[in-house]
This record gives C-alpha cells, structure tokens and sequence, in this order.
C-alpha cells in the first residue's frame, strides 16, 4: 500500500486515467491527511506534485469533465476497481479530522 500525506488541491493519478485530488478537510484547522492507495504492481500510481507522465493539458482536459466526490471519515475505504483502493487513514494527529472530500476524474 501507498501511503502519503496531502493537503487540499494535492492528489495521484492511477494507472494514468484516475485523478484524485483532495478538495477539502473538516474541520479547518486540519491541514493535512494521509491516504492510502492499495494496488498491484502493475498499476503505476503518480502524486502529481511530484511527476507525472500527463501533461497540463491533459490533467485539465480530465478535470473538464464532472468530477465524482467521496466524503470520507478515517478508516472509510472506497474500492475504485477490483484490484485498486483508497483508504482515508486521517489526519496525523488521528483525532481532529471529521471528513475529507475527494474529487474522482476517470478517462
């Protein structure tokens, strides 16, 4: 499993056609949470902030369409596939974070 912390606007691209970005932390005293993407191998999983393989072009051609929202409290998990996960772990204080909101592109 892929752990990593994100704050609001931050995200991953999976296997190059799921986009999930953080949209927004309750309560806003939380800056951060950390969330965990299980998948095989062979699916690549990409933080945006770091690289990925998609250009600006096509990160906002995806984000053109209506995006799906997962509101999500710790431990909440949300299967996007057979094979691939998403797990809300919380915040880092694992005690302040009451929801999260995910926006979810597929192409």
């Amino acid at each position: 499993m892929l752990v990593f912390s994100c704050e609001p606007g931050q995200g991953v691209l999976i296997d190059g056609r799921i986009l999930l970005e953080l949209s927004m932390i309750e309560p806003d005293s939380v800056e951060r949470i950390r969330l965990g993407i299980e998948h095989p191998d062979d699916i690549p999983v990409e933080r945006l902030d770091i690289q990925t393989r998609l250009s600006d072009d096509e990160l906002a051609a995806m984000k053109a369409n209506p995006a799906k929202t997962w509101t999500a409290a710790a431990s909440d998990m949300l299967p996007l596939s057979d094979s691939v996960r998403v797990i809300c772990i919380g915040d880092i204080h694992q005690s302040q974070m009451s929801s999260a909101t995910i926006s979810i592109w597929e192409s």
